[in-house]
């Protein structure tokens, strides 16, 4: 269509008038943001474009000076930390002056390493801040995708090591088809054991559990739990526990799913960090109600909950009251497990946990017709 491209070539013309206009530092800088994809915020920016041409100082004017010339935009919610971005057609232009200009992919590097550390720290605090990351990353998710696409074709073992990062984000996010695709990919790129290997096994795993092939699974977490031994990581033994155990229940092995939940709990205690403390007290609680251990496992469940509590970890209330429901409602208490399905309905709903409301429903129905 000749118009199309008549209104293209006026758009670019535009564009290169307006680049033309700027410093030679708000040049460099507009070049270098085209890095990110979805936005950025001012912390970003500063870590992925300083360099000898832009200090990390001089970063916030320049954004200023960027934006009062309509080369950047602010993208601004309330109660939410600025972001900017640029728009469709300026991303293309910078990105292909980035490349003009340096053609060495040194902001890309930045930007992987700077999502890298922001993965990694995610998924080191994703049992004790899980609201605060997951909706961090929501917000970075474009900027992941991208340092995960660059990385995979120009720094392989970047792309592992940030793929075996989010595996957790995935799950939780609703995107366990796209994460478990990046996690085959990394672990085809099969490297020596390491640290790295090790998370990339544990993390396709988990993913795989959503695809009903515990057989693989389990084939997976084992692998990844004997190199843990033998860095002897009980942070990274706790969670891969963890999953180990909900695979089991999988396949009906109940008295090995409480062996490893309980040996989930040990490590997690030995770490002393409370939010793994009550992942593993969920799997716990789940293995001793499945083997019908209600008694025993009341006051696990009562330390969840009360834990949960305190630091307002709504999927461990909710796991609690739902837990501790089964166990009235095994111990024929079917007043007290009335009571309790009533109470997780509550909390299910409050924090829209559906899945959970369900099964207390289910939960309540028996109660009442016992």
């Amino acid at each position: 269509d000749p118009g199309t491209s008549e209104r293209h070539r006026t758009i670019q013309a535009a564009i290169e008038w307006s680049y033309n206009l700027l410093s030679e530092e708000e040049k460099a800088l507009f070049r270098q943001l085209s890095v990110f994809s979805g936005g950025f915020d001012l912390n970003a920016a500063e870590e992925v474009c300083t360099n000898q041409r832009l200090p990390k100082e001089r970063i916030l004017d320049i954004l200023s000076q960027l934006l009062d010339k309509s080369m950047i935009h602010i993208v601004y919610q309330p109660g939410q930390e600025m972001r900017y971005r640029l728009l469709e057609t300026m991303q293309r232009f910078a990105s292909r002056k980035a490349l003009e200009k340096y053609g060495d992919g040194e902001a890309h590097r930045r930007h992987l390493e700077y999502f890298t550390r922001m993965a990694e720290e995610a998924y080191l605090d994703q049992f004790e801040s899980s609201a605060h990351w997951l909706h961090k990353l929501k917000l970075e998710y474009g900027n992941l995708i991208s340092a995960l696409n660059w990385a995979d074709q120009n720094r392989p073992e970047g792309f592992r090591t940030l793929a075996a990062y989010l595996p957790w984000f995935w799950v939780f996010n609703s995107h366990s088809l796209t994460g478990k695709q990046y996690l085959e990919k990394a672990y085809s790129h099969n490297s020596e054991e390491s640290e790295v290997q090790a998370r990339v096994l544990f993390g396709l795993g988990y993913l795989t559990y959503y695809f009903q092939d515990p057989e693989r699974v389990m084939k997976l977490l084992n692998k990844s739990l004997a190199l843990w031994q033998k860095y002897d990581n009980p942070f990274e033994e706790a969670v891969v526990t963890s999953i180990l155990s909900m695979t089991c229940q999988q396949i009906k092995d109940f008295k090995l799913s409480f062996k490893y939940s309980a040996r989930s709990l040990d490590k997690a205690r030995e770490v002393g960090k409370p939010g793994l403390i009550n992942n593993a007290l969920i799997y716990l609680g789940i293995a001793m109600v499945h083997s019908k251990q209600f008694t025993d496992a009341i006051p696990y469940l009562e330390e969840l909950l009360a834990s949960s509590v305190t630091l307002n970890h709504t999927l461990g209330i909710s796991a609690a009251h739902h837990l501790l429901s089964d166990c009235a409602l095994g111990l024929k208490d079917f007043p007290g497990a009335e009571k309790t399905y009533g109470m997780g309905i509550q909390s299910a709903m409050k924090h829209n946990i559906l899945f959970n409301a369900y099964a207390d429903l289910q939960g309540l129905a028996f109660a009442l017709s016992g």
